[in-house]
């Protein structure tokens, strides 16, 4: 018993501090510019990008993560069993990225087909692994994140809804 209290949930704690903390690092800054060219400001830049050109930012800034390294590539069902039975639709992050690159009905329409895979790779990882498990730890930082960095990157900059009404029902008729 004092096995298990030792190596349950303080490893757990312990790698989602750690992931928090991977997760919260700023950036690398860029290299300075040689002045020849000012960099893009980050309104501008956005003006020009579609919606599904900011997820994959988004999508990049979880492939270079090391912490997101165990969700690259699909979970082998041999490996863990009854894998296939707890997790109805796999996903993984190279499955993603492969979509993302595609046009059609082999990849993505919208932003929010996007964002449903990505909640499948953690909510999957959650749903298999116990909650005092290392790995659900390592899902829920990213889980976390993606959902604040899917609203700073990709809704913050989407056209505001239009609520203006057609010219015909302007005033009713009293």
């Amino acid at each position: 018993k004092a096995a298990k209290g030792a190596g349950g949930r303080r490893d757990s704690a312990g790698a989602a501090k750690k992931a928090a903390a991977v997760l919260a690092a700023p950036a690398a800054k860029a290299a300075p510019s040689s002045g020849k060219r000012r960099p893009m400001r980050d309104d501008e830049q956005n003006k020009t990008m579609t919606p599904l050109q900011r997820c994959g930012h988004l999508l990049n800034r979880f492939l270079e993560d090391p912490l997101c390294d165990p969700f690259l590539e699909p979970v082998d069902a041999e490996l863990f069993e009854g894998y296939d039975e707890i997790v109805d639709n796999p996903m993984d992050l190279g499955t993603i990225h492969a979509k993302l690159g595609k046009t059609g009905t082999k990849g993505y329409r919208t932003h929010d087909d996007f964002l449903r895979d990505l909640r499948l790779v953690w909510t999957n990882c959650k749903k298999y692994n116990n909650r005092d498990s290392a790995i659900w730890h390592t899902a829920d930082c990213p889980h976390k994140c993606s959902e604040r960095l899917f609203q700073a990157w990709v809704l913050a900059f989407l056209p505001p809804p239009d609520y203006t009404r057609p010219a015909s029902a302007a005033k009713p008729s009293l």
